[in-house]
């Protein structure tokens, strides 16, 4: 699934170019027993399985970056903070993310213990983590402004929202109206002065 994404588009070329690095890791190879087991049946009995807690230990110590301070280990839980703007520019400033996630059941609870932070991209059910992880690594990457090279508008969209509504340009009529002649042409430059007149025009 991690193949595809990282591919394609901005994301291929910006790992091409060395300016960030994605590694996808096999809990398997962190297994302890030569079944390479990483999943058991709850404690306590119920549905499912869950993932073992001691391939996630290994496979952390294992990747984690030696000698550096900005490392976060993130772990996705529908429990945990929800995901936002802020926060991707936040972690665009570190060093490594490494991004735990889960299948079948869940995890082992005491995984959470060996994370910096739990997140959560929304309230709603997934078969997996591998979405929510590939979303939060295409918004953290953005705002380095490495992988999309936007201008102004990077980084005030980095600063914990979206920009202002789009159209196709001026003089287009839909039937709706046209919009002002002075949104032809923008640049970057000029792009804070027309968001202006975007939110005043009431057609």
């Amino acid at each position: 699934m991690f193949e595809g994404f990282m591919k394609e588009s901005l994301l291929k070329r910006a790992r091409e170019d060395k300016l960030i690095d994605i590694q996808i890791h096999n809990l398997r190879d962190f297994a302890t027993d030569k079944h390479n087991t990483v999943d058991d049946t709850p404690y306590g009995g119920g549905p499912g399985m869950v993932f073992k807690i001691e391939p996630m230990y290994n496979a952390i110590k294992k990747v984690k970056l030696k000698g550096k301070k900005k490392v976060k280990i993130i772990y996705l839980t529908p429990r945990g903070e929800m995901f936002v703007q802020k926060t991707a520019q936040k972690w665009s400033k570190l060093d490594q993310i490494i991004i735990l996630t889960g299948r079948y059941e869940g995890v082992d609870e005491r995984v959470a213990e060996l994370a910096d932070e739990s997140v959560s991209v929304g309230e709603y059910v997934l078969l997996g983590g591998e979405i929510p992880a590939m979303a939060i690594v295409e918004a953290t990457a953005r705002p380095t402004r490495l992988v999309c090279n936007t201008g102004n508008r990077g980084r005030r969209q980095s600063k914990g929202g979206t920009s202002h509504p789009r159209a196709r340009h001026a003089g287009h009529d839909d039937g709706r109206g046209l919009l002002p002649d002075l949104a032809l042409d923008v640049t970057l430059e000029d792009e804070i002065m027309i968001e202006r007149i975007f939110f005043r025009y009431e057609g």
